[in-house]
């Protein structure tokens, strides 16, 4: 079973997740920065990164309640393998606003957070392949990290 400490890190973690990936779509969601005809696809592709996260989170709800008594192994699979779906849709949804985005004011803060969203995935798929490995020390110091991101040069 998880200890309450991994799974706030977990919560707080996704909660991060979603809060910048909600920064990114008001960014990419502007008027006039996407053509008419692309407006469906863009729809789907944040539809998509949104129903992986909600599972994410479901699941990150369920181990708090402990309605979810798994182990350290079942738990970092499903963690790493959730991470990994919304890590293919984020990428699906970046090759889609490079392709036919125009964001001009907020391109810097644009790639800032799609900078911190694939450092908050990544670390979430740590995190899972830690926890599969039985260590759960280092899958809370991946989960610490990802809260406080060092800038690398």
């Amino acid at each position: 079973m998880l200890s309450a400490d991994l799974s706030d890190k977990l919560l707080m973690t996704t909660n991060t997740l979603n809060s910048k990936w909600r920064d990114v779509v008001k960014l990419t969601c502007q008027d006039g920065c996407i053509p008419a005809i692309q407006v469906r696809r863009l729809i789907q592709d944040i539809r998509d990164v949104n129903s992986y996260l909600y599972d994410l989170e479901v699941y990150i709800g369920e181990l708090q309640c402990r309605s979810v008594h798994s182990t350290n192994i079942v738990v970092g699979t499903d963690i790493h393998n959730d991470a990994k779906r919304i890590a293919s849709a984020l990428d699906k949804f970046y090759d889609f606003v490079k392709k036919y985005v125009c964001v001009t004011d907020g391109d810097i803060e644009l790639e800032k957070l799609t900078s911190e969203i694939d450092s908050i995935t990544v670390g979430l798929m740590y995190a899972g392949e830690y926890l599969t490995r039985g260590d759960l020390q280092a899958a809370l110091e991946t989960l610490s990290d990802t809260q406080n991101p060092v800038l690398e040069s």
